[in-house]
């Protein structure tokens, strides 16, 4: 699954998805400015979107009640909830493993959710794949699979459906809490923000949005999303790991079996990597003193993990994380609102392993006449289109 997942997700195979990235922006973009009480809704349904269009060609979503998101989001809360170390006693006392599914009620209930998930994700599939024997379908994960067959990936259906479905549930709530970390930290630093959209107005100007040509004419963006990612990982801790052999580190034996969780927000704040401000939230830390990004290859954090099984969906996710900040910087100001107070900087919330800000106020306005002019008529465009295309 992870080597089928690495080659179409690799970051030379993403080039077909950034119109569908750039209209998913352009759609956040307008619902936040017309809509900001909503805005963490807005969020969800855009990154569900993406990620939706991407393994399965699902037309632009409009809104979350559509059943496709209900399921995954099913399947992504009880995920995040599994993931917890602890969470379930048999992580603690393996003998339980051995225990008659009768008197083990996790047992049960995860096979009954496996079950589930399993009938529902390979209903997906098969839509695709009937999709594709109707002519109808375009480029998509699944349907990748299914033109490469089992005798290429080795994948069964079952496992096919099952790589798209993880690939979700690792995507959605990991991006759109990075999106939520933005809005609240540009209220916090509006000098932030505003050099960044000084860098917009100079390369993009109001005439036109943004798009990705723009991309490397925009090295302060790309450090202000390096350092989001950073200093607010959306999972402050790496996925579980066991270890194959004894191992010692700095003297500590780790035995063969341990349970191994990278702390990544430790990792992230390395005063040796990161200098002796690495506590503060400062993007000029991944430029050179020109202005350049000091690495134009490199993640500069670690929140999508390090060595073999590093996220392979972290090119996708710079990407769609790039083109919505843009967007949202190229056409709104968010500012704190007047005599309310915003929760601190530090504080942030979470269920399971991943965190986000917490709830807080702020004022969306317009950066400028015509912004929302501008972005209605592309969305109209973009509906249109879909509409269209789904009636064919």
């Amino acid at each position: 699954m992870r080597r089928v997942s690495e080659v179409q997700l690799g970051l030379k195979s993403l080039a077909p998805y950034q119109d569908l990235q750039t209209d998913q922006a352009i759609i956040l973009a307008y619902e936040i400015l017309t809509d900001p009480i909503n805005r963490a809704e807005h969020i969800l349904r855009a990154t569900a979107s993406v990620i939706l269009s991407l393994l399965y060609d699902q037309t632009p979503l409009k809104s979350l009640n559509d059943p496709s998101v209900k399921l995954m989001d099913d399947y992504g809360h009880k995920m995040v909830r599994a993931a917890q170390p602890g969470n379930n006693l048999v992580e603690m006392f393996p003998i339980l493993e051995y225990i008659p599914t009768f008197f083990s009620k996790w047992k049960r209930e995860s096979t009954a959710d496996f079950r589930k998930f399993s009938s529902m994700f390979e209903e997906k599939y098969l839509a695709v794949k009937e999709r594709m024997l109707s002519g109808e379908q375009r480029s998509s994960f699944c349907a990748t699979l299914l033109e490469n067959g089992p005798e290429k990936h080795g994948l069964s259906g079952l496992e096919s459906a099952w790589a798209a479905a993880t690939i979700y549930g690792a995507a959605y709530e990991t991006t759109a809490r990075t999106l939520s970390w933005f809005l609240f930290l540009m209220v916090h630093f509006p000098d932030v923000q505003k050099k960044a959209q000084d860098e917009i107005e100079a390369v993009v100007g109001r005439s036109r949005m943004p798009s990705f040509s723009d991309m490397n004419h925009l090295p302060y963006v790309r450090a202000l999303i390096k350092e989001i990612l950073r200093w607010r990982p959306p999972a402050a801790m790496g996925v579980p790991r066991v270890s194959i052999e004894d191992d010692y580190y700095e003297g500590q034996l780790i035995p063969k079996g341990s349970v191994c969780i990278s702390a990544i927000w430790s990792i992230n704040r390395d005063p040796e990597v990161y200098g002796a401000d690495a506590e503060k939230f400062r993007p000029e830390r991944h430029l050179n003193p020109d202005g350049t990004l000091k690495d134009e290859k490199g993640d500069g954090h670690f929140t999508f993990g390090f060595g073999r099984r590093e996220c392979v969906g972290r090119h996708f996710a710079n990407k769609a994380l790039l083109i919505e900040i843009s967007m949202l910087l190229w056409a709104i100001r968010i500012e704190a609102p007047a005599g309310c107070t915003i929760p601190h900087v530090s504080v942030d919330i979470g269920e399971g392993v991943i965190s986000r800000p917490p709830d807080f106020d702020c004022v969306i306005k317009p950066r400028f006449e015509g912004a929302g002019t501008t972005l209605k008529q592309a969305r109209d465009m973009i509906f249109q289109t879909a509409d269209h295309n789904g009636r064919e």
